[in-house]
């Protein structure tokens, strides 16, 4: 049940700023031969990642930050515990209070270890504390979506153990808790397989006495679908706080690219954490204003090194409800009368040279789902690029209609271009550099069955085009939207634009609506879909145009 604060502030005409921080930090790692022992040893390792929050949130605090942001399940360091040994790093979490409920510092530390510590540094540093932890609850019977197959369940003590974000107000008040409504996952791979998932999906607000700001909470996997962002939404929350343990894939969805494009999509001020354990195979943060003119702090290390942790600061101003309104609900679409399948692609190639050289009009699409569009002009540098339309299931179950432009060699199949969601093996051995700074490139998108924009782009370093107003999005019609880049001086890796259908009911969807998903009948569709296409280009297609 979504619990709605009322939004004073907004609804007065008033003018609410506040200071956020977020941070980019690895938990400990247990040690595999000792600390996966007992709830002992798992006391030790929530402790010493409790002191680490002590010790940044106090940097934030000396920056003047009334709200700090920690990434997903730090608390627990729960990622690299299997089902059997979760238990230990888990905490039974009483019900979240509200601003005047009572201190969880001095809780027995034997029960809360991390909790009661992180609960004693908001109150020293009268500050909130938001993070990622591991909370354990009664095991329910609800079934993952793509497997079909019964979550974990700790046949002694009858508990599961979920991801969970918590929030502990400037008195040590437990203000809020949220459970993780979509656990990580791809067709092929449960990539949470200590976790349960909790059912129904619950989204959480809360009002921050810290800001006098209140907040939505949600997790890492939960933006790629409708729940529970429009519930939160709807409420008309517009700040948005994001723990997350982002695995890197193709470049569209990097994580400062995908929290960036949420922002945008939506009119939000989103605070969004990630970790910093594996380089830049899983790391990524940034302070997200819905004001693009503001200050946007964000941070990606381009090596493959464990980061010593980075803190972002800005200041915030809450945005009214109506200045971003949530459009209306829409279904997943089908392909004529059959569900949907996975991701279909088709792709033209261009190089590009500066100075102030043409980019010449290039065109692709998907059927009815996504028609793409890409045209401007150089200012400097030179590269290989493709324009790939992608429309269908990606394989975390969510549907896109997308343009994209992708460094990509002519004849290269666009599937090696753009890559997927959650591929961390694709950025192992680097990120693909587009080698073109662009004095304006625009890239227009008709899909009529989205009902929601998403957009961004990524520079050559694997960070967002600094201004953000370089960037900006324009509505020719109520089915096309055209992005525009102007004046960035940084190559370009990637700009995109994705159309989604979201509801409050979208969730992760199997290929052709078949569960347990089939990846198999999943990699046959998309051979066979894609062979479809090529036959139609070669065709139609303009002589300057090629796919694969």
């Amino acid at each position: 049940m979504l619990s709605v604060v009322p939004l004073l502030p907004a609804l007065a005409g008033a003018t609410l700023s506040y200071r956020a921080a977020v941070v980019e930090l690895a938990s400990v790692v247990p040690d595999g031969g000792t600390l996966h022992a007992s709830s002992a040893s798992g006391a030790l390792v929530k402790r010493a990642n409790a002191a680490l929050i002590d010790q940044w949130a106090t940097k934030a605090a000396a920056n003047g930050s009334k709200i700090v942001v920690f990434c997903e399940e730090f608390g627990s360091s729960a990622a690299y515990y299997t089902a059997s040994t979760v238990k230990y790093v888990s905490e039974p979490l009483p019900e979240a209070s509200g601003p005047d409920g009572p201190s969880l510092c001095g809780t027995d530390p034997s029960v809360l270890p991390f909790s009661s510590m992180v609960a004693c540094t908001a109150r020293r540093l009268n500050v909130t504390i938001v993070s990622g932890m591991t909370d354990a609850k009664p095991c329910g019977d609800n079934l993952s979506p793509f497997t079909q197959r019964p979550f974990p369940c700790d046949a002694e003590t009858g508990l599961a153990s979920y991801n969970t974000a918590v929030a502990f107000g400037p008195k040590g008040q437990l203000l809020a808790k949220y459970h993780k409504s979509h656990l990580a996952r791809t067709w092929s791979k449960e990539s949470e397989p200590a976790n349960a998932e909790w059912a129904p999906i619950d989204p959480v607000t809360f009002f921050d006495p810290s800001t006098g700001v209140t907040f939505g909470l949600f997790i890492c996997n939960d933006v790629n679908f409708g729940s529970p962002a429009r519930a939160l939404l709807a409420a008309g929350v517009r700040d948005i706080i994001f723990p997350t343990f982002w695995i890197s894939g193709g470049a569209p969805w990097m994580a400062v690219t995908m929290q960036d494009a949420f922002s945008r999509a939506h009119g939000v001020n989103f605070l969004a954490a990630n970790t910093a354990a594996y380089g830049r195979m899983a790391s990524g943060s940034g302070i997200w204003p819905a004001d693009l003119a503001a200050e946007s702090p964000q941070h990606f290390p381009y090596g493959l090194a464990r980061g010593d942790g980075w803190l972002g600061v800005a200041d915030l101003t809450v945005q009214p409800p109506d200045a971003t309104p949530l459009p209306p609900a829409v279904p997943l679409p089908k392909n004529g009368t059959a569900a949907l399948g996975p991701f279909v692609g088709n792709a033209t190639y261009f190089s590009v040279s500066g100075p102030s050289k043409a980019v010449p009009l290039r065109q692709a699409s998907v059927g009815e789902h996504i028609s793409c569009a890409v045209d401007g002009v150089v200012a400097k540098g030179a590269g290989d690029y493709a324009l790939v339309a992608i429309a269908g299931l990606n394989h975390v179950g969510m549907y896109e209609a997308m343009c994209v432009v992708v460094p990509c060699a002519a004849g290269t199949a666009w599937t090696a271009c753009v890559g997927e969601q959650y591929a961390p093996r694709e950025v192992a051995a680097g990120l693909p550099r587009g080698g073109a700074a662009f004095a304006e490139l625009r890239v227009q998108a008709r899909a009529p069955n989205a009902n929601t924009w998403h957009h961004s782009a990524l520079c050559d370093d694997g960070l967002t085009p600094r201004p953000r107003t370089a960037l900006q999005l324009d509505s020719p019609s109520a089915s096309t939207r055209l992005s525009a880049l102007r004046g960035a001086a940084c190559p370009l890796m990637t700009m995109w634009v994705s159309g989604h259908a979201e509801s409050e009911a979208e969730g992760p969807t199997c290929p052709f609506g078949k569960a347990p998903c089939s990846t198999d009948e999943a990699s046959r569709a998309r051979t066979r879909a894609t062979a479809f296409v090529d036959a139609l280009k070669a065709e139609s297609a303009a002589p300057d145009a090629s796919s694969s």
